[in-house]
């Protein structure tokens, strides 16, 4: 019979602003590895509580200051790239910078009905989670939906900054329409240029924000699921239209990762990625995953996609996020 518990505490800390642990004000059983923002202590050099590894910095809690400089800098030129949490941990919370979620956002008609069916979304999202994987990558891909993160739309400033956005339906209008109110304005104006007007009118199921010359943010891909090009392209390639609109979401983030489209692997244009596909299977008898997305042909996209997205476990921030109030890792422009 049990007739009553005792909690046996393993550690207890109160902390400065900034991580330091106040002295005389803790306690550790030695069994606890973690302690300030649950990140991992790394007290052999600099004594307890005094260095904490976010997973892709040292972070020293004394300095209030991480030790090698934000690989995410160049984004925020207006920014030390050693500071942590903006200089303000009260109201702010530096991740680790390796929750590499690309949100999927399905756009509605007039009268309100998704685009894309739920089978559909789901079908695009597992694909391209399996080609990542493929490639021996931590990115994925997660799809918005307002019951589960808590917004009828996505809210940019609530995703981490190693976060991505997807945009995807059947009307060109409409995914121009909801980037232009939700994800940037620089974006909407380059889609619209580029599938609205002008000889490409009707070309290319894909449009992506280039990371290196795009402006504003440099966050969205867009995806025309229903887009006539995608017959020829489904055709050739023997897939269907969910593995293509997958093909295409790991393409444009590569473009966000600030690639141009390349000769080998994913990064090349869509009648290229049929011609190779095409003579792979014609003459080595392989499947198109095997030709296209294959590690030794996207070396380049691998390396510059870890840069972008990160390269640990990714995890879905998006709820905790506006729960917490975070502060924008991204402003819509």
């Amino acid at each position: 019979v049990i007739t009553g518990y005792h909690a046996y505490t393993e550690s207890y800390t109160h902390y400065y602003p900034f991580g330091m642990v106040m002295p005389g004000r803790s306690y550790n059983s030695g069994e606890y590895r973690f302690g300030f923002n649950g990140m991992e202590k790394d007290d052999e050099v600099k004594g307890n509580g005094n260095s904490y590894d976010f997973g892709a910095r040292l972070y020293d809690s004394r300095l209030g200051r991480f030790l090698s400089i934000d690989r995410l800098s160049c984004k925020y030129p207006y920014e030390s790239p050693y500071s942590f949490a903006k200089n303000n941990p009260v109201l702010k919370v530096d991740l680790d910078g390796n929750e590499d979620i690309i949100y999927l956002v399905v756009v509605k008609d007039k009268n309100g009905k998704p685009e894309i069916s739920p089978t559909q979304a789901a079908e695009v999202r597992d694909y391209a989670n399996k080609y990542f994987e493929q490639l021996g990558l931590k990115t994925r891909v997660v799809i918005f939906d307002p019951k589960i993160h808590g917004s009828d739309n996505i809210d940019i400033t609530k995703i981490d900054k190693t976060d991505g956005v997807a945009v995807i339906g059947t009307n060109r209008q409409n995914i121009v329409d909801y980037t232009q109110k939700y994800i940037s304005t620089n974006r909407a104006e380059e889609l619209s240029a580029r599938w609205l007007s002008g000889e490409g009118k009707n070309d290319n199921p894909e449009n992506s924000a280039n990371g290196r010359t795009s402006g504003g943010n440099k966050l969205g891909i867009a995806i025309d699921y229903d887009d006539k090009s995608y017959t020829w392209f489904k055709k050739e390639l023997q897939i269907n239209a969910s593995k293509a609109a997958a093909i295409s979401l790991i393409h444009g983030a590569g473009h966000n990762a600030g690639i141009d489209h390349t000769d080998d692997g994913i990064m090349m244009k869509g009648d290229d990625l049929v011609v190779r596909a095409n003579n792979w299977h014609t003459y080595q008898n392989s499947t198109f995953e095997a030709s296209i997305l294959n590690k030794q042909s996207n070396e380049l996209y691998i390396s510059k996609m870890n840069q972008r997205f990160g390269g640990k476990t990714a995890v879905d921030n998006y709820k905790k996020n506006v729960k917490t109030k975070k502060s924008a890792s991204y402003v819509k422009d």
